[in-house]
């Protein structure tokens, strides 16, 4: 990783694996749940300020068993 940030130029993607299972990318990233499905992402932490809303939260259905 060291090479990484040591380089004048590299090529940056909407979305790129740092170190295994560890993603850094955009906003559009984070809202394109087929690509979140696709690299099993299940968890997003967010440097923007302010609160952003990217999916909705699914509940499992309570079917009277609670």
């Amino acid at each position: 990783m060291s090479d990484l940030l040591e380089q004048e130029e590299f090529e940056a993607h909407p979305m790129d694996e740092v170190i295994t299972n560890l993603w850094i990318g955009n906003l559009s990233s984070a809202q394109d749940e087929e690509t979140l499905k696709t690299h099993n992402i299940h968890s997003i932490v967010s440097a923007m300020r302010g609160k952003i809303s990217i999916h909705e939260v699914r509940q499992p259905s309570d079917t009277g068993r609670t």
